[in-house]
């Protein structure tokens, strides 16, 4: 176990839920977030797919992309319910599929249950980790991945994410993935400490619909 992970100093905090677009990182991040605040990382797209016998991919396409959405509220209710029942002695990190804050009421239970934390990067990145990974389990993405259809997502969630955040994270210039989860877990370990790093948008005149997304500070 890590060094920093020898006590977790906002106690009262046993949920953190990480959101974003897809591609930004978040199933990396989580597990090693996980281990720096010595708790347990759950991925929520994956128990879903646990508890469903089948993939996203294939539930979406025989049940559509409402009964999905109901699989994910129901998902969060049934852990935030469990951290007050069993009275959670360790922190609990869920990994978010990236639609999953598009729900008000489901951003209205996280926000009472725990803490949300928003991982976001520029669009080209995002895009660059999207088109290489293999798995491509991304079904409103397409397949093969349609560019158009990640930019039109982070566009559509935008004021999602930066409503419902306790906290958003942007890399650094030159990072690692740890160095990126270490930079969080410091970030958070304040009593009601509140983060917000500065969202923008590429200047990639072939893509003139990021032009679109607003550049903004996420202070409020």
């Amino acid at each position: 176990m890590s060094k920093l992970s020898q006590g977790h100093s906002n106690s009262s905090i046993w949920l953190y839920f990480i959101s974003g677009p897809p591609g930004v990182g978040k199933s990396t991040i989580s597990p090693l977030l996980a281990n720096l605040l010595g708790g347990i990382h759950l991925d929520l797209d994956q128990w879903i797919e646990e508890t469903q016998h089948c993939s996203i991919t294939q539930m979406i396409t025989r049940y559509g992309i409402e009964y999905f959405r109901q699989q994910e509220l129901k998902a969060i209710k049934f852990w935030s319910t469990q951290s007050k029942v069993k009275s959670f002695t360790i922190p609990h990190i869920i990994s978010l599929g990236g639609g999953c804050v598009i729900n008000r009421e489901l951003r209205q239970i996280m926000k009472s249950h725990g803490k949300l934390i928003t991982l976001w990067d520029e669009y080209p990145a995002i895009l660059d980790r999207v088109l290489k990974d293999t798995k491509n389990n991304r079904p409103l993405l397409g397949a093969p991945i349609q560019e158009e259809r990640l930019l039109q997502l982070m566009f559509d969630r935008f004021t999602a994410y930066r409503d419902c955040s306790d906290w958003c994270m942007k890399p650094k210039t030159v990072h690692t993935t740890y160095a990126w989860a270490q930079h969080i877990f410091e970030s958070i370990q304040e009593p009601n400490s509140q983060v917000y790093e500065s969202i923008n948008t590429s200047n990639d005149s072939t893509r003139p619909l990021i032009d679109h997304i607003p550049l903004i500070d996420l202070k409020h």
